[in-house]
């Protein structure tokens, strides 16, 4: 295989899974041809965290780190606390977008404050990535077509925002920093681009992020995402523009004048403005994006869910007819070499240890909420005496 030839199935070139099954949403949404052309692997290392080694390294860690701290800032008012700015009328009014999702999504709920840890750290990370992808793009260190020219361009006000953020980098103004990187991300929610929707660099960030990069997961499962695993990056997004909402809105209200008003009343005109579908602001084309995709994924798993017979005596899952005798046939035998397995590899042919059964093992509390787990009930200690050691144990006597 000639090198021409291994760019070209490396890049993205066509709306098509790996197995060469056309994709209509991409057509719908354009993505693959915003990106036509453009190598798999460097579209996502482009919003990937930078190496030191690349170009512009110290400004990129900057604009990561900093945005991540605003929007752990803004979070923190959000939850529970003195510190507690957020108030149900804001909530709801955050979430007015909503109601069309939840149409399609009954499990759609809009602002949440209480996430888990795990998921406010992927969904700070998608909005890094963000910055990642504005700096290498604009800056035209990564995906530029033929012609030499960027893939997307900064508009007049975030090149602004930019060159004073990098001249209070070098003097070490934390305040100016934070306060540029914050109206930097301001200009990414509002940006409108009526001719080029991609002319938007968070637009342009959502097409790539459908886009898989190049190595074995290209191979089984095609050049392209899921759309519900790209719908999930979407909501981290959506999320963090909530919050940068919320925080401008408090910033608005603290100032003087006769046209001052009230957080309330401030993030209800921010929404209405940024988060509305009915715009075409980035924001707003994302939530008509995410709808979109929403009902692709339904409708794609629906097509794949097994169905059974009137007379419940046969399933059918795709195209394959079985009786239901044959499948407890098949859960039988299956359970029966899982076992084997486990006896054999894992237990390392051991038959004298107690074999474990789910009536003698006591449980009450919920390991998530207390941190207790069967093997701490007393009435398992006879049961469990020695387990910690046996496999320990009998690779010693083996030796000897």
């Amino acid at each position: 295989m000639n090198r021409a030839t291994l760019e070209a199935e490396e890049s993205v070139e066509a709306e098509r899974a790996g197995n060469g099954e056309r994709l209509p949403w991409l057509e719908h949404l354009g993505f693959s041809v915003h990106l036509q052309g453009m190598a798999r692997h460097k579209i996502v290392s482009s919003y990937g965290k930078p190496s030191p080694l690349e170009p512009g390294y110290k400004v990129m860690v900057a604009l990561g780190e900093i945005s991540t701290a605003i929007l752990e800032e803004t979070l923190g008012w959000c939850q529970d606390g003195r510190e507690c700015c957020m108030t149900r009328p804001m909530a709801v009014t955050l979430t007015q977008f909503a109601q069309a999702h939840k149409e399609v999504d009954s499990k759609f709920r809009g602002f949440y404050t209480k996430l888990e840890p795990a998921t406010v750290k992927r969904y700070f990370a998608q909005w890094q990535g963000l910055f990642y992808y504005y700096y290498c793009v604009t800056k035209g260190l990564a995906l530029v077509n033929d012609s030499g020219e960027a893939l997307c361009q900064a508009t007049t006000e975030q090149g602004k925002y930019q060159a004073l953020f990098e001249d209070n980098l070098e003097d070490e103004n934390t305040f100016l920093q934070e306060t540029f990187v914050n109206l930097l991300s301001l200009t990414f929610i509002r940006c409108t681009r009526e001719s080029n929707q991609f002319g938007s660099i968070l637009l342009s960030y959502c097409a790539s992020l459908a886009v898989l990069g190049s190595g074995s997961s290209d191979q089984t499962g095609g050049m392209w995402r899921e759309p519900g695993n790209l719908n999930s990056s979407y909501s981290a997004l959506i999320y963090c523009a909530q919050l940068l909402i919320f925080r401008e809105s408090l910033s608005l209200s603290s100032l003087t004048g006769s046209d001052r008003k009230s957080p309330d009343e401030n993030v209800a005109d921010l929404s209405a403005q940024w988060l509305n579908p009915k715009r075409r602001t980035s924001v707003g084309l994302m939530l008509h994006w995410r709808l979109y995709l929403f009902s692709v994924s339904k409708s794609e798993v629906s097509t794949q869910e097994a169905t059974r017979s009137l007379d419940q005596t046969q399933i059918t899952y795709r195209g394959t007819c079985i009786s239901m005798e044959e499948i407890t046939k098949l859960y039988n035998g299956t359970y029966k070499r899982a076992r084997a397995i486990l006896n054999r590899d894992l237990l390392l042919g051991m038959n004298h240890l107690p074999r474990m059964q789910a009536s003698k093992l006591k449980d009450s509390s919920h390991i998530k909420s207390t941190g207790w787990w069967f093997g701490k009930h007393e009435e398992n200690s006879d049961l469990l005496h020695g387990a910690d050691r046996s496999v320990m144990d009998f690779i010693l006597s083996k030796q000897e």
